[in-house]
């Protein structure tokens, strides 16, 4: 397993930056491909898992579980 710090970057002036909105996804999928990696596995910090996004639906319930087949 390999766990690397996302979000950052750098700049046409070789200086440590960060990536920006989606920087940490961009990190795992091109830390990923070089290392010719099965899987890149996305983990991020919400309140959960929705039927929907309860930012535009109203009544989009938060589920209990949810299995990972389910969620691909």
């Amino acid at each position: 397993m390999v766990v690397v710090a996302g979000f950052q970057g750098i700049n046409k002036y070789d200086d440590i930056t960060t990536l920006r909105r989606g920087g940490s996804d961009t990190t795992a999928a091109a830390t990923a491909a070089p290392l010719h990696a099965d899987t890149c596995q996305i983990y991020t910090a919400v309140d959960g898992v929705y039927t929907a996004d309860p930012r535009t639906v109203t009544g989009a319930r938060n589920l209990a579980a949810i299995t990972f087949d389910a969620m691909l």
